[in-house]
């Protein structure tokens, strides 16, 4: 099992099915493209500010979204 390239693809793809928002999974793909840790994290901060931006300009502005699980 440990060479097994299927066996890895279901692990990851395991390991990102536990992820919740869109911009965890686009961190976790960025790591398994061979981005660094840093670059990974710029983009989900990135993604995670263009959120902000786009639920400011929805609900009027100031209000955060919170994820309840």
């Amino acid at each position: 099992r440990l060479y097994n390239p299927y066996e890895w693809m279901g692990m990851q793809e395991k390991i990102k099915s536990r992820y919740t928002m869109e911009e965890e999974r686009l961190m976790f793909d960025a790591i398994m493209q061979g981005k660094t840790v840093k670059q990974a994290l710029k983009l989900y901060v990135q993604a995670m500010e263009e959120r902000k931006n786009k639920a400011g300009g929805a609900a009027g502005g100031g209000e955060e979204e919170v994820e309840l699980f």
